[in-house]
C-alpha cells in the first residue's frame, strides 16, 4: 500500500519509479510531477527496493507507481465521529476539477472494505467544499471499532482512495467486563450515574442476536450474563438507552 493506505500498484521493482513536483515541498503528487529516471535499481533484502537517481532542483520528490494516475483533487480534511446513534463523516475539498464522486466505503477489521453510499461532488470549484455522510446502520454491525475510507472518483474513471478513518464505539461509555475471556458468567459494571435502565445485546462476529435483555442498573453493582451454553468464539455487546441508541460496544470472548 501506499501511504494512504491505498493499494500503490507496485508488485515488483519493474513497477517503482521516482516523481518530482516542481513546487518545493508539495504534500503530494500533482499534474506537473515529472518522471526521474533511476541510474541505479535493484531488490534489497526480501521485500524492499533500492534505486539512486539525481534530482537536479531544490523541489519534492516521490516514490510511486511508474503509471500513477494523480485526481485534480486535494482533500483536506476527512473526520467521523458517533453522533444521534449513527456515524457522522465529514470532509473538505479543494481545486476540484471535473470530480465526479465520492463512493463512502466501510470495514470492520480494516483491511476488506465494502461500499456502502456515494456523495455527487460539486465538480468543478477552485474554493474549500464541505461534504457530509451518515451512516445510519452503524450501529447495527457487529463490531467494537469500525473504519471508512473514501474513494475519489474523476468524471474519466480515475480514482484513489483516502486515508482511513476509525469510529471507537467503546469509548462511548465507561463499560468493564469480567473475566473476559469468560467460561460462565460474565459481569459487566457500568460506571454511569445516570442511567437508570438499559437493554443488553449480544451478537457474534456475522451480527447474530444471541441475547438481549432490558435490565435496571444500580450504583456500584455489576450486571451478570450466564453464557456457560455459549460456543467459544468471540462475541460483541452492544450497550443501548431508553431510545434504543447504541451507548456503548464491547468485546469479549467465550472459552
Amino acid at each position: 500500500t501506499n501511504s494512504q493506505g491505498a493499494a500503490s500498484g507496485v508488485t515488483g521493482i519493474s513497477d517503482l519509479s521516482i516523481f518530482k513536483n516542481d513546487d518545493a515541498c508539495g504534500p503530494a503528487l500533482n499534474n506537473g510531477a515529472t518522471k526521474v529516471i533511476p541510474v541505479f535499481a535493484e531488490a534489497h533484502g526480501s521485500n524492499g527496493y533500492m534505486l539512486q537517481a539525481t534530482i537536479n532542483s531544490f523541489s519534492s520528490f516521490y516514490f510511486a507507481s511508474d503509471d500513477y494516475s494523480v485526481l485534480p483533487l486535494q482533500l483536506i480534511t476527512f473526520k467521523g465521529e458517533w453522533k444521534n446513534n449513527a456515524a457522522l463523516l465529514q470532509w473538505e475539498t479543494e481545486n476540484e476539477s471535473n470530480t465526479s464522486e465520492f463512493i463512502i466505503e466501510r470495514s470492520l477489521d480494516g483491511s476488506n472494505y465494502s461500499q456502502i453510499g456515494s456523495v455527487a461532488a460539486n465538480g468543478n470549484s477552485s474554493t474549500k467544499i464541505n461534504y457530509s455522510y451518515v451512516d445510519n446502520n452503524a450501529a447495527s454491525q457487529p463490531a467494537a471499532v469500525i473504519f471508512y475510507r473514501l474513494k475519489l472518483a474523476d468524471q474519466d474513471g480515475r480514482f484513489t482512495y483516502s486515508k482511513s478513518i476509525s469510529i471507537d464505539l467503546k469509548n462511548l461509555l465507561d463499560i468493564v467486563l469480567f473475566p473476559n475471556p469468560v467460561k460462565d458468567k460474565l459481569n459487566i459494571r457500568i460506571n454511569n450515574r445516570e442511567l437508570q435502565s438499559i437493554t443488553l445485546e449480544v451478537t457474534d462476529l456475522q451480527g447474530r442476536k444471541m441475547f438481549s435483555e432490558r435490565r435496571n442498573i444500580n450504583p456500584n453493582e455489576s450486571l451478570e450474563i450466564n453464557v456457560k451454553s455459549w460456543k467459544s468464539q468471540f462475541y460483541i455487546l452492544k450497550v443501548l438507552n431508553d431510545k434504543k441508541e447504541v451507548i456503548g460496544v464491547m468485546k469479549f470472548g467465550k472459552m
